[in-house]
């Protein structure tokens, strides 16, 4: 589990060393869940190039350590760290604990984030990052970008991880699922492999440096407040649903929680015991499945609920060599669709022409279709000529399939991504159609995902 908040403190130098903490076996019902506990803590809190310091967050991250600590995780903790010394904080980290399969990981960072690009990309910002609007190139070289976090988790072994983000960046950097309703009982899908992620806020919003995300992070553990369903457990995605139902009523902000867009990777559900289970194997009621490896149907309170799921597709084409446009990429996913079972409803003419020139019409558009469809699946396909082979009239179409899937009933973005094809051919119309449906079926196993 990872947590970012936004402190300050003078130091550049780590404080040294692990606090030791009981690493007993944690089981559920019999199932061997963690072999051991360990929590990476980062508070950044003392800023030298731009940035407003941050002085709350050491005193946020002793409270956060103590209670972690309680919960029988291991601590490594680091203050201030600049560029080189918080990717190394990661990467020690991750080497000392992150390849043994029955470790539970959590990572916290408080400090100060920042999304560019249409808030698609986020960064953490160390105590040496230059503010970007003065020095944007600066700032990129010295910030670490969640891509990074991202292609770590996905590299260690350790069954499960949860990053919670208390930093002042969009909760768009994820754009994973969420879910509409409380979670239900453990079952023993909860075993399987996840990487979870918590963040303070969502996009256009900006995270106070007096924290109410870490408070009550704190206290969901601590009273068992995110232990929703009563049954003497809270998971990663309970902890979620309680900091995003309880911290707009307090600041205006509003958390966002999900799972990386990998199916291996997250099917399970992060695991904290409450006090009375503390130290104990514990055995309960699961809810009914059959063998461990069976795969859930995560945040099954997603799917809507008609037995058959109606879903509009609309894909935007262009071909800019020649200007051309084209059907290939929506003819593609409907098909994927319709062999899923659910059933595609046909957008009108009219409204194909209004998302194709205002792509950002999406969400208007999701609303004004609530009552015909359950998903809306958007996107835009572009192909590129590169440069031919040496002696040779082929040349490589690159056709590049940005998708996003939206939930109409409250404009979620379910799933949303990019994926790429690359077909050579002498024809760009020809060559071109056959990279943008290579890269529609890339796209589709994200896609299919939100159907889950």
């Amino acid at each position: 589990m990872i947590v970012f908040a936004c402190p300050y403190q003078a130091s550049s130098e780590p404080v040294k060393g692990l606090r030791p903490a009981d690493s007993k076996e944690i089981s559920v019902s019999g199932i061997s869940l963690y072999t051991g506990s360990y929590a990476l803590l980062i508070g950044v809190s003392d800023y030298t190039r731009g940035w407003p310091d941050l002085e709350s967050v050491p005193f946020e991250l002793e409270r956060v350590e103590t209670q972690l600590q309680e919960k029988g995780f291991t601590i490594v903790k680091r203050l201030n760290p600049d560029s080189g010394a918080l990717k190394r904080a990661f990467e020690k980290f991750i080497g000392d604990y992150g390849y043994d399969t029955g470790n539970r990981l959590l990572f916290f960072f408080s400090g100060h984030g920042h999304t560019r690009d249409n808030n698609r990309k986020g960064y953490l910002v160390p105590t040496d990052a230059p503010n970007p609007e003065a020095d944007e190139r600066g700032f990129l070289r010295k910030a670490l970008p969640m891509s990074q976090i991202i292609a770590w988790s996905r590299q260690f072994e350790a069954k499960h991880a949860l990053f919670v983000f208390d930093s002042c960046f969009s909760g768009t950097v994820f754009k994973e699922k969420s879910i509409a309703h409380a979670p239900k009982h453990i079952s023993r899908s909860v075993a399987l492999p996840v990487r979870q992620f918590i963040t303070a806020g969502s996009a256009g919003e900006t995270v106070p440096a007096q924290s109410v995300f870490v408070p009550a992070f704190i206290d969901a553990l601590k009273y068992g407040w995110g232990d929703l369903n009563k049954d003497g457990y809270i998971t990663g995605m309970e902890l979620g649903y309680y900091l995003q139902t309880k911290v707009p009523g307090h600041v205006d902000q509003s958390p966002q929680f999900g799972k990386i867009r990998d199916y291996e990777l997250s099917r399970g559900d992060y695991v904290f015991l409450d006090k009375a289970r503390q130290g104990q194997t514990a055995v309960i009621p699961l809810a009914p499945e059959t063998i461990l490896d069976r795969p859930p149907i995560p945040h099954q309170d997603t799917i809507p609920t008609p037995s058959t799921p109606r879903v509009a597709v609309l894909f935007a084409e262009n071909f800019t060599e020649s200007g051309m446009s084209g059907k290939t990429a929506q003819q593609r996913i409907v098909e994927k669709v319709k062999h899923k079972g659910l059933k595609v409803v046909r957008l009108s003419s009219a409204q194909q022409k209004r998302i194709e020139q205002e792509p950002s019409l999406t969400n208007e558009l999701a609303t004004s279709l609530r009552n015909k469809v359950e998903f809306l699946v958007v996107g835009r396909a572009v192909v590129r000529s590169t440069a031919g082979y040496r002696g040779s009239e082929l040349r490589p179409r690159l056709a590049t399939l940005e998708y996003e899937v939206v939930r109409t009933r409250d404009g979620e973005i379910m799933v949303s991504g990019e994926a790429l094809g690359k077909r050579p051919h002498i024809d760009e119309w020809i060559g071109g159609k056959a990279a943008i449906k290579q890269a529609a079926d890339s796209a589709w196993m994200e896609i299919a995902q939100a159907f889950e």
